[in-house]
């Protein structure tokens, strides 16, 4: 396929509309992005009802090139195999999915969380570590305003020594340090504050260090020195650094680097402690994966702890958003009518968790993604899983069997009738709303 998405052919190539079922007198129903007031698609219903079957179904017929898509898959309900056993194999090839698969033992994925989208309306490196700031806080709930204090400078630093300046666009396409890097930061300031040398002296042994490791592979690779082939002067060059290093070990005055002076071993150590945990998970030290364009992108996370789940959904969320406001800018094109980029998740316990506030990633995708091209589709399994403003930023709506305790706020959120609520029967129908009112449909059908 050449990279190239798969295009559906049942999709009307000029208006990317296509029949997601039949009313009760057997009318064709029609949806398509450029038909919806936005891109938020809210699935609601018991499990065993047919709610992750419509998800499946909409999606495949939903597919276009011009859509990315980022499925954070808890009960691998989102593999090719999965699709081919529901009869869509052939409009959701296996070459479209892309996974990722985040595990503890056999997993091939890990997400590098100093790296940033680069673009400047994504934040650069201040919000790269505003972004790290908040899952160190998921990890450790006892993460103090001093440990913040702390990582933000380290981490300041940890960029410098990489070469990269949050004011230097420029700068921001060199290599990206890594948590490990981090940890190594943190663990080189213990070092310094405990001998009560300076971290910048250490930071200098430590380079040092690498150019005698330097020296001794060129030593052992090379038959012998020639004159004027400039290996003498290359070592030459390390060997007075090295020197200069030495001479400062044996004089105290060099050692006087007051910048931590303040800072207590104990708090460092809590924070490297911290740091040690993420990266045992794997999920932060492994080969680094992104999505790929066009694509869909599955994460798959089904092997992980519900908090781990949690982490690695918020931090695509929140990248992802933060990718289609920087693409929206540098385009100029807002209020598109086809998306960017549709973010899927089908566990109302994690959705619940991402949007109990206003500034919950969830909750900013669908109210604030519109206008730059980005949309959620969200399944839950009660309609008190979501609060009541998300649940006005769902253009489109997915109904099958809700539990009768649930009737009055279906009735209060969104004017479903009662009558309407028990015509429902598990995998036949459902009701469907593309713009305002309900109608009851068999879908795809």
């Amino acid at each position: 396929m050449n990279g190239i998405a798969y295009r559906n052919p049942e999709i009307d190539s000029d208006s990317c509309v296509f029949r997601c079922g039949s009313d009760m007198s057997g009318k064709p129903v029609m949806w398509g992005f450029p038909k919806a007031n936005n891109f938020n698609a809210l699935f609601i219903g018991q499990s065993g009802t047919g709610k992750t079957h419509g998800i499946q179904h909409m999606m495949a017929h939903a597919l276009n090139p011009s859509v990315t898509w980022h499925i954070t898959d808890i009960k691998g309900d989102f593999t090719y195999e999965v699709f081919r056993s529901k009869g869509l194999g052939s409009m959701v090839p296996r070459e479209m999915i892309h996974t990722m698969d985040f595990s503890y033992v056999e997993g091939d994925a890990a997400l590098n969380l100093l790296r940033f989208p680069l673009f400047k309306e994504a934040g650069g490196v201040f919000m790269a570590i505003q972004e790290v700031l908040g899952i160190l806080k998921q990890y450790n709930p006892s993460f103090s305003r001093k440990m913040e204090g702390y990582i933000s400078q380290i981490m300041e630093e940890v960029y410098e020594d990489a070469g990269i300046s949050h004011d230097d666009l420029a700068s921001w396409h060199k290599e990206m340090p890594t948590l490990l890097d981090l940890q190594n930061k943190v663990r080189d300031i213990i070092r310094a504050i405990q001998t009560e040398t300076g971290a910048s002296f250490i930071k200098r042994v430590k380079t040092s260090r690498e150019k005698l490791s330097e020296v001794v592979t060129f030593l052992n690779n090379a038959g012998s020195i020639e004159e004027g082939d400039g290996s003498r002067e290359h070592l030459c060059r390390h060997a007075e650094e090295i020197r200069d290093v030495m001479e400062q070990l044996l004089d105290p005055r060099q050692l006087n680097d007051e910048y931590y002076a303040d800072w207590k071993v104990e708090t460092l150590m809590s924070i490297k402690d911290t740091l040690q945990s993420m990266l045992s998970s794997k999920l932060f030290s492994r080969q680094f994966v992104s999505p790929k364009r066009g694509k869909i992108n599955v994460y798959k996370i089904s092997g992980l702890s519900p908090t781990h789940q949690q982490i690695i959904m918020r931090i695509t969320f929140n990248r992802i958003l933060a990718t289609s406001i920087a693409e929206a800018s540098k385009s100029g094109n807002y209020d598109d009518l086809m998306p960017r980029h549709i973010l899927v998740t089908d566990e109302g316990k994690h959705a619940n968790a991402m949007s109990s506030s206003q500034m919950g990633p969830l909750s900013r995708v669908a109210t604030e993604g519109r206008g730059v091209g980005c949309g959620v589709w969200c399944g839950v399994q009660s309609i008190d899983h979501l609060s009541s403003d998300v649940l006005e930023s769902f253009a489109t709506r997915y109904v099958t069997n809700v539990s009768e305790a649930s009737y009055s706020a279906m009735k209060k959120h969104l004017g479903v009738s009662k009558r309407d609520l028990e015509a429902l029967l598990p995998k036949v129908n459902c009701l469907f709303s593309g713009a305002q009112t309900f109608q009851l449909i068999r879908p795809f059908a």
